[in-house]
C-alpha cells in the first residue's frame, strides 16, 4: 500500500487568530478554521488540529515502518500479532484505503 495524497513535507502556515493553512512549497491543502463561532473549534484546539493534520504524512510513514520492523523480526505470516499492531494496520488501512 501507498500513500497517494500529495506528496513533499505538510507544513501549517498560521495566518491570522481564526485560520491556518496546511500546504506544501508548491500547494495549499487545507483551510483549517477556528474561533468563528461557538460552532468551532477555540484557538488553542484548531491550531492543534493543523499540526496534527499537517504531521499525518509522517504519522503514516512512521507507522508503516514499526509494522515492516516488527514483520522482519517476527516474520509477516505470524497470527500471534500484538492488539497494537492489529490495531496499527487497521488505521493505515483506513488511511489509505
Amino acid at each position: 500500500m501507498e500513500f497517494k495524497g500529495t506528496k513533499g513535507e505538510w507544513k501549517v502556515n498560521l495566518c491570522d487568530d481564526t485560520r491556518s493553512i496546511i500546504s506544501t512549497n508548491e500547494k495549499s491543502l487545507v483551510d483549517v478554521w477556528y474561533a468563528l463561532s461557538d460552532n468551532f473549534p477555540s484557538r488553542d484546539e484548531g491550531k492543534a488540529n493543523a499540526k496534527l493534520i499537517a504531521a499525518a504524512p509522517e504519522l503514516l510513514k512512521a507507522l508503516m515502518l514499526m509494522i515492516k520492523t516488527y514483520e522482519g523480526f517476527n516474520g509477516a505470516g505470524n497470527a500471534n500479532k500484538s492488539s497494537s499492531i492489529y490495531k496499527a494496520q487497521q488505521v493505515i488501512n483506513k488511511a489509505l484505503n
